[in-house]
């Protein structure tokens, strides 16, 4: 999350920034929700691996998936396609559709390096060695400091950001590959029995889909966003709203991945809805200093480089992250809670529903004509999440009292 949000505070930088970021961020947007199935494989890695055949049947799963879903990003990047979806469908003009084609067909060359690098890191979190993950964070954002300094001057427009993306991805995933190679070999070399290819696709789909809909909820937002009044300045606010509040909330998304490593027995439990719940307080806390004007005024302009007009924009928008926090921490610890006890179908619903809530936010936006892009972004993406709390949290309620939300053995 850092990532993008040092990219979308290079562009908002340059000359002219509006068009750049909208063409960005939308194909960015787009990129993270069609590639979602294989930020899933990581969670699938979780559950399943075991040994180092699960470890090769596992990147041969995620090479299924990536076969299955990069057609797209050519088809979008290379023909006229693209055209129709960004220029037509979201109501860019050319040249900002432009940009977003041109770093649509960038960005596919993230596809298999994001599948290595979620098995590889899938492999530390088992081994509780998660130290080393963050190792890997640092040698990114690094990687893609200097990439922005050398590709300046070089490359042109939203490109530059794809680009570098690029550039940081590649570094990090070696380093993974690097980290997680003496935790493989500590493996056995195969298990009594290996979930056949069927299984995983039926255990993976429902999270696949909770994480496109998880990722695509921006996308749909940008969507109602391209019919407000002055559509490219709402898009490119909102993408530096949202880049803010990915950074200072990522860490809440992680509670899934949290009660999945560590969930053991059915004792566990406690201790860790207790500690999802002190996490969650803890970053609603800190977004209400957003509500402190020079707080919030140096995060747009002084962090993120945006200009007083567009930072005036903007307005409150970052103070809508207390609630944001609290629906995010709530639903992404029931994620984990369900996944764990290997109820995994709950999840495909509750994405569909918070689709539904952000298309109910988004079309109140269009039809009110809202002045203020950003913050009709971020109450939709808080109604998404609540959304799928309010389902989660009742899913696992009932399974709690049926005796069947505990850790699958």
């Amino acid at each position: 999350m850092f990532s993008h949000a040092i990219v979308a505070g290079f562009l908002a930088r340059m000359p002219d920034p509006t068009p750049i970021l909208a063409a960005y961020s939308i194909a960015f947007f787009f990129h993270s929700t069609m590639g979602s199935p294989l930020w899933a494989c990581q969670m699938v890695a979780l559950s399943f691996m075991r040994d180092r055949d699960a470890v090769r049947r596992m990147l041969v799963f995620s090479a299924q998936v990536l076969l299955a879903i990069a057609w797209v990003w050519l088809a979008l990047g290379w023909t006229t396609l693209g055209d129709w979806f960004y220029g037509t469908l979201f109501g860019l003009s050319p040249e900002v559709a432009a940009g977003a084609r041109e770093c649509t067909l960038i960005l596919v060359l993230m596809l298999p390096l994001v599948a290595i690098r979620s098995i590889m890191y899938a492999l530390l979190m088992r081994a509780r060695r998660t130290l080393l993950v963050t190792y890997g964070t640092i040698i990114r954002l690094v990687a893609l400091a200097l990439a922005l300094y050398l590709l300046s001057g070089h490359i042109e427009g939203a490109a530059i950001g794809a680009v570098a993306i690029i550039i940081c991805i590649v570094v990090e995933t070696s380093y993974s590959v690097f980290a997680a190679m003496p935790f493989y070999r500590q493996l056995d070399k195969a298990g009594p029995t290996q979930a056949s290819y069927k299984e995983l696709w039926i255990f993976a789909w429902p999270i696949m889909v909770m994480h496109s809909a998880e990722h695509g909820v921006n996308f749909l937002v940008s969507l109602f966003l391209g019919r407000l009044p002055r559509p490219e300045l709402a898009l490119a606010v909102f993408s530096v709203t949202d880049s803010i509040l990915r950074v200072l909330l990522s860490p809440l998304r992680n509670l899934t991945i949290t009660v999945q490593s560590l969930a053991n027995t059915r004792e566990d439990f406690p201790t860790l809805l207790r500690f999802a719940a002190q996490v969650s307080a803890i970053f609603a806390a800190a977004m209400a200093l957003f509500l402190v004007t020079p707080i919030n005024d140096f995060a747009l302009m002084k962090a993120m480089g945006l200009s007083i007009d567009l930072a005036a924009y903007a307005g409150y928008a970052l103070v809508i992250g207390v609630a944001l926090a609290i629906s995010i921490g709530a639903a992404a610890s029931a994620r984990g809670f369900l996944i764990v006890s290997r109820n995994t179908r709950i999840l495909a619903l509750s994405s569909a529903l918070r689709l539904i809530a952000v298309v109910a936010v988004g079309t109140t936006a269009v039809v009110s004509q809202a002045s203020n892009g950003a913050a009709v972004g971020l109450w939709a993406l808080t109604a998404a999440f609540a959304t799928e709390a309010l389902v989660l949290v009742i899913k696992a309620l009932a399974l709690r009292r049926a005796g069947a939300l505990q850790p699958f053995h």
